[in-house]
């Protein structure tokens, strides 16, 4: 039986990976990460098909504290998660920054999913060798520059860059991960390539109809977060998929493995410094969340000794 969490439910392609899960017959219960309560419930209603639970988790990828705040609820309620699905991605046909100072495709569609992956990374080692991260990333990967992720001092905003540049990101963090303990601990990270799928986001890329079905397009990441054998983390032994396994050492069109441009030596010194950017964005908000959680666990404490120490006073009174 497994937990799986998923962001982006909502989408065309995401509806389908939750659609998907749900209906996988050992999930048996799939977290759907919303900023809109209503629509989740409305989305949950329709998939709910199967004896697994579908629970709906508020957070606005938007407000990092927000989603550091989110990731350390889902660490307390789930200590161990077989499956994080990062699927959320935005489009704005303007830049945009966020509160936290970020252009809000960087946030969204890359802060979001390290921030969510290093919270829940303890719970997902918890499923001992089964635990995996999928990235849902893009062929339309490119124009990264991490001089200026921000698009703030060296180019002219455009959309389309905009959003290739945070797919390159999703792929090459995805790589980076396995030499930042995601390897150590036995949780495999992969990126993919779903499909392209008539939807709001690839109207906000300028393009008016995909050519796979949302259904075709929801496969390949369902498939990946549900598959319960794994390759060792790492693995480059076999070069291509098969329905039993996966490696995490290959990106993937749907159901089938192949190499990413981006993960060989050459580009180990760009991805490193990708993952330091991000680990120095998130940090304070991950501090202060891992800060609150102590505090609470030093109340509690204090709670239990004082209680204890009541108890043990009535105790010698009953004595005496």
């Amino acid at each position: 039986m497994s937990t799986i969490i998923l962001s982006g439910a909502t989408g065309s392609i995401g509806g389908e990976i939750a659609a998907q899960i749900a209906a996988t017959a050992s999930v048996s219960r799939l977290v759907l990460l919303v900023r809109d309560l209503e629509r989740g419930a409305a989305l949950a209603s329709k998939i709910q098909r199967g004896p697994g639970q579908i629970e709906l988790e508020k957070v606005d990828l938007a407000d990092a504290a927000d989603v550091a705040a989110c990731g350390a609820r889902l660490a307390r309620k789930y200590p161990q998660v077989d499956a994080l699905v990062n699927n959320a991605a935005v489009v704005p046909d303007k830049r945009i920054i966020t509160r936290d100072g970020h252009e809000l495709q960087w946030q969204v569609n890359v802060l979001s999913y390290f921030m969510l992956m290093q919270s829940l990374l303890p719970s997902l080692a918890a499923s001992k060798g089964v635990g995996r991260v999928v990235n849902v990333a893009s062929d339309y990967a490119g124009d990264l520059d991490l001089a200026d992720v921000d698009w703030s001092r060296r180019r002219r905003y455009n959309s389309n860059s905009a959003y290739r540049s945070t797919k390159e990101a999703n792929r090459r963090l995805s790589w980076e991960a396995r030499s930042r303990g995601f390897g150590v601990a036995g949780v495999a990270v992969v990126a993919l390539m779903p499909g392209v799928v008539t939807s709001t986001l690839l109207q906000g890329l300028g393009m008016r109809r995909g050519f796979d079905s949302a259904a075709k397009a929801g496969a390949g990441p369902a498939w990946l977060a549900t598959e319960a054998r794994l390759e060792p983390v790492g693995s480059s032994s076999s070069s291509s998929s098969s329905s039993s396994s996966f490696s995490s050492s290959f990106y993937y069109h749907g159901q089938q493995a192949s190499k990413c441009q981006w993960d060989n030596a050459q580009e180990s010194k760009s991805n490193a410094r990708l993952w330091e950017m991000l680990d120095a964005a998130a940090a304070p908000y991950l501090a202060a969340e891992a800060a609150k959680a102590g505090e609470v666990e030093g109340a509690t404490g204090a709670v239990a000794g004082a209680i204890a120490g009541n108890t043990g006073a009535t105790d010698a009174g009953e004595l005496r």
